[in-house]
């Protein structure tokens, strides 16, 4: 029998009844249940604070307490206080923000550590100007006309005292694109490495025949290129609200700036000037953010890169974000009793035990075939237009088409390739039995076990055998472990 000593807010627990926990799954928190008796040193709990398990005078669980007891009278004898693991406090941990081209490891890495600082505003509610159109300095340009405007009579500008402007002649055409290159853009409206929120600029356009192509291209302080095409009106005024989600690095418009701390704006002509043609531009500004140091007791350490780069708005907890990343990348997320957070490929540790038919002390098996939930098709609707059909193939093969076609959406996917892991990461989830297979143990070696570890498993009667994946793992007073293990591949 184990022997279990239990600490909660750093008093210890008093006549214990029994311990059960578990180390969770990739969808769940690790649960632990402590029952211990009903009395004054028991009952001064209170939610939220810290739960440490030694077993056998190692530290094995390590948690929150949810739901402060009820403080119970002295008829009655048992006193239960439950516990989650302390990917808890990533529940609780609102994450807001744009992340721009940033690896899904890395991504988790700065949740954890940092949170979002509101960035001081300068001026008004579009941010921090990179500049008001007052003046043609700092312009670097190959536009035939550039000039201010200074048309005081009309006001047109919104920003400012004048703006600036761009003509082209008649007949102008086939020497595109046309750059007009803005090469002092302040530290305060790019402060740091993909700190860019948004990026507001006003137009006004003579483009009648749609003949212009515009590209707007932001080069911050840390080499990201912030690319949007926005479609110009045939005439008129027009203020274009850019989110950095909606950015792109790659150019189509000419060759994307090379230079930090610049915003050019990069016009093609569509075959040759009917006749004269301009644009004005009154002014841009960046709403930026900042990050401050969280306080956390969990460390990233654990978390590794995983080669997914993504761009993304994120307005949900750190715990969700973290989820829906693992059925991406295929990974699996816990906490060890160091207090270091993991994220890493499921299946990548061997583990040299082994569950055999013939030699593993098993007092219990359980095989739970239930194939009524198989999805090996899937639909994922993102942003826009994006809009990809995955299917898992050798599922499909197996079972044929699962009635149960699910649609995903998600408006924070960007790309077809995001579209395209999201799906492929559910089907791993869900495109197989996942065989519910569970072993009972009288052997407390397997309570060593960790999520995501390959085990061999040899059980003939049952027709299980090969690698698997280890996926649950409990352990009660009595020193049983229960061990949960499915396919590769359907964490």
């Amino acid at each position: 029998m184990a022997d279990y000593d239990v600490t909660v807010g750093g008093i210890t627990i008093s006549d214990i009844f029994d311990v059960n926990y578990d180390g969770g799954k990739p969808q769940t928190l690790g649960k632990a249940t402590i029952v211990c008796a009903n009395n004054t040193n028991n009952r001064a709990i209170e939610s939220g604070d810290e739960v440490v398990i030694d077993k056998n005078g190692t530290t094995d669980y390590k948690g929150y307490v949810v739901g402060k007891p009820t403080k119970a009278g002295a008829s009655r004898v048992e006193l239960e206080i439950n516990a989650v693991d302390k990917r808890a406090e990533l529940k609780h941990q609102r994450v807001n923000r744009v992340f721009y081209q940033m690896d899904t490891g890395a991504i988790i890495r700065e949740v954890v550590n940092e949170k979002l600082s509101p960035y001081n505003l300068t001026d008004d509610s579009r941010g921090n100007f990179v500049f008001r159109g007052e003046e043609t300095n700092d312009w670097n340009t190959d536009i035939p006309r550039f000039s201010l405007a200074d048309i005081a009579l009309l006001t047109l500008e919104n920003v400012g005292n004048n703006f600036l402007f761009l003509g082209w002649p008649s007949g102008t055409g086939n020497e595109s694109p046309y750059k007009a290159t803005y090469t002092d853009v302040p530290n305060d409206t790019i402060p740091g490495d993909g700190q860019v929120d948004t990026l507001f600029t006003r137009l006004a356009v003579n483009n009648k025949g749609g003949v212009f192509s515009l590209e707007i291209d932001l080069r911050d302080s840390s080499g990201n290129n912030y690319i949007w095409n926005p479609e110009l009106p045939e005439t008129g005024f027009v203020q274009f609200e850019l989110k950095a989600e909606n950015a792109v690095t790659e150019a189509s418009i000419g060759d994307a700036l090379d230079t930090d701390e610049r915003l050019e704006y990069r016009f093609a002509v569509d075959g040759q000037l009917p006749g004269s043609r301009a644009v004005g531009i009154d002014y841009a500004s960046v709403i930026p953010f900042g990050t401050v140091n969280r306080s956390t007791d969990l460390s990233p350490s654990g978390v590794e890169d995983t080669s997914n780069i993504i761009t993304r708005r994120i307005e949900r907890s750190a715990y969700e974000m973290i989820k829906e990343f693992a059925i991406e990348d295929g990974n699996i997320s816990y906490v060890d009793t160091d207090d270091i957070l993991y994220y890493e490929q499921s299946g990548q540790q061997q583990q040299p035990l082994t569950i055999d038919f013939n030699s593993t002390s098993v007092v219990d098996a359980t095989f739970d075939r239930d194939y009524q939930d198989v999805v090996n098709r899937v639909t994922v609707q993102g942003d826009d237009d994006i809009r990809v059909t995955v299917e898992d193939t050798a599922s499909v093969d197996f079972y044929g088409i699962a009635s149960r076609e699910e649609p995903i959406i998600d408006k924070e996917i960007q790309t077809e390739e995001e579209a395209i892991n999201r799906g492929n990461g559910y089907l791993s989830s869900n495109a197989w039995d996942d065989e519910a297979i569970e072993f009972v143990i009288a052997d407390s070696d397997y309570s060593d076990l960790t999520l995501g570890e390959d085990i061999t498993v040899n059980w003939p009667p049952e027709n299980v055998t090969g690698t698997y994946v280890v996926s649950n793992v409990e352990t009660d007073r009595d020193g049983l472990v229960t061990v949960q293990i499915t396919k590769r591949g359907t964490l």
